[in-house]
């Protein structure tokens, strides 16, 4: 889901939410913050984090308008960030292994913060405090083209598996419950409409690509089909009790409205 100024969510069922590496755009007035700027909306999300979420948050977020009260209401006032400069991880094997070079800057924390990735200087890049039961992640990093995920464009991407929010999620151990693609990079959602469940599938590269799907609907499905050119997919039970797994050609510029039975 995305946040705005105007559009707000309930995030209280949430594992992870990621706020925006830079929330200021430009418009014809001048620098904008798209963030809300009330304290009713962080205080909220306060509660949410207490009940067990985890906010992912970028140098640059809450910052971009000193109106904001973001890092007040949270208490975050006092992290602070070293220079930006080209820093090397190692990722552990709990986030897939390897190795990123990019442009990030140390986080600089009190006590009682846990440091989940440092630089090869031992420097935090990435730390977590914790809120109840949730928390918020302080990541050194950001989303500029010459940070640790490089000039990552989505529609040349074949797979996130690589990317920094994919690996966090690998070393927290969340996946989604409903659909799983092997992280390809296309849009997904998995949706309800009365006894059916549905799938929206779109890819943006100018490719076909096939997608491996996994995917646990509500009840066993009877028949998969494509609603838009009344297609039948073929449909095995996956590994794990409840799983099924089909394939699908995602094709440029067309997407795919599955409809289980």
């Amino acid at each position: 889901d995305i946040v705005s100024r105007t559009c707000r969510y309930d995030f209280s069922e949430y594992a992870l939410f990621a706020l925006p590496p830079d929330e200021v755009e430009q418009t014809s007035r001048g620098p904008r913050s798209i963030l809300p700027l009330d304290d009713a909306y962080y205080q909220d999300l306060l509660a949410a984090v207490k009940n067990g979420l985890r906010i992912l948050i970028f140098p640059k977020t809450g910052l971009g308008d000193s109106m904001n009260p973001l890092r007040r209401l949270w208490g975050l006032e006092n992290v602070t960030y070293s220079s930006r400069t080209m820093r090397t991880v190692n990722y552990p094997a709990s986030w897939g292994g390897g190795t990123a070079t990019g442009a990030a800057q140390g986080v600089s924390i009190p006590s009682g913060y846990e440091v989940l990735l440092r630089d090869q200087f031992a420097e935090p890049i990435l730390v977590f405090r914790s809120c109840g039961r949730g928390g918020f992640l302080l990541a050194g990093y950001d989303a500029q083209p010459d940070s640790l995920d490089g000039d990552f464009r989505y529609n040349q991407a074949d797979t996130l598996t690589t990317h920094t929010f994919a690996r966090l999620l690998r070393h927290l151990g969340l996946e989604s419950d409903r659909l799983r693609t092997g992280q390809a990079c296309c849009y997904k959602e998995y949706m309800f409409r009365g006894e059916r469940d549905v799938i929206l599938l779109y890819s943006h590269h100018a490719e076909p690509r096939p997608v491996d799907l996994s995917f646990r609907p509500r009840r066993k499905p009877q028949r998969v089909f494509d609603l838009a050119f009344g297609e039948e997919l073929k449909v095995q039970p996956g590994h794990e009790p409840g799983w099924y797994h089909a394939q699908v050609t995602l094709h440029p510029n067309r997407g795919v409205y599955l409809v289980i039975e």
